[in-house]
């Protein structure tokens, strides 16, 4: 449970990364070497280096980014809360929800969209917390507004930032495929999808807003792709 809090950068998640990676790479190597000497062919040995060293790469990176984009998603919601702002704690939050980046482009434009709301957030509140405050409870709320505006002013920005970060992260994992089956459903199989039994499974799900990656469960996986139609069904 510890090494799963996001505040550490859910660090069995990375070890389960590189683990997995590594282990690619050594039987990706073993499976080619066997099949060149069975086949007489060098390529089989080169493609499984080729493949094994892709797995542990994508295992390292995408582990690391995983983990990091933990991290800021984390420090995000902290400094949400000492924004002293409700509205745009809850606006955060439901954005947070929603389905993150799919791919690295959309991620940097996503993220890139965070950093300016935050900013635009914090010098706005400076301007609209106050006015808010004195509408409600007059010079006293005047006075409380003009405390969570320059307090929004402060902390806002770096929320946007962090949050960017986040998404730029995530856009990372996609980029190199961490997670293996998350782009969605497929067959697994043996190395050059040759010879050997290929399994067709559902996607892996991932858990909570920072789409942490745990190990496969095909319950979870089948459950996750039947909201997944289901909201998409709503959608249209």
């Amino acid at each position: 449970m510890f090494g799963a809090m996001s505040a550490f950068g859910n660090p069995l998640g990375l070890m389960k990364g590189i683990g997995d990676g590594a282990s690619d790479f050594f039987n990706s190597n073993v499976d080619g070497i066997k099949r060149s000497v069975e086949e007489m062919d060098p390529r089989y040995a080169v493609r499984g280096i080729y493949e094994g060293s892709t797995s542990l790469g994508k295992g390292v990176v995408g582990g690391l980014a995983q983990s990091a984009g933990s991290i800021t998603s984390t420090i995000g919601s902290n400094l949400s809360a000492l924004t002293l702002d409700s509205k745009f704690k809850s606006r955060r939050q439901e954005i947070m929800g929603q389905e993150g980046p799919q791919t690295l482009l959309e991620s940097i434009g996503s993220g890139g969209g965070k950093i300016i709301d935050g900013v635009l957030e914090g010098f706005g509140g400076v301007v609209l917390q106050p006015m808010r405050g004195a509408e409600k409870h007059g010079a006293k709320g005047f006075g409380t507004g003009v405390v969570r505006g320059l307090t929004g002013l402060v902390f806002k920005p770096f929320v946007g930032v962090a949050d960017g970060l986040s998404d730029v992260l995530k856009g990372v994992e996609a980029g190199v495929g961490f997670g293996g089956d998350e782009g969605g459903d497929g067959w697994e199989g043996g190395i050059g999808g040759g010879s050997g039994v290929r399994v067709w499974r559902p996607r892996r799900a991932v858990y909570g807003r920072e789409r942490a990656i745990r190990s496969y469960n095909g319950e979870d996986a089948a459950g996750s792709r039947l909201l997944t139609r289901t909201s998409m069904g709503k959608a249209r």
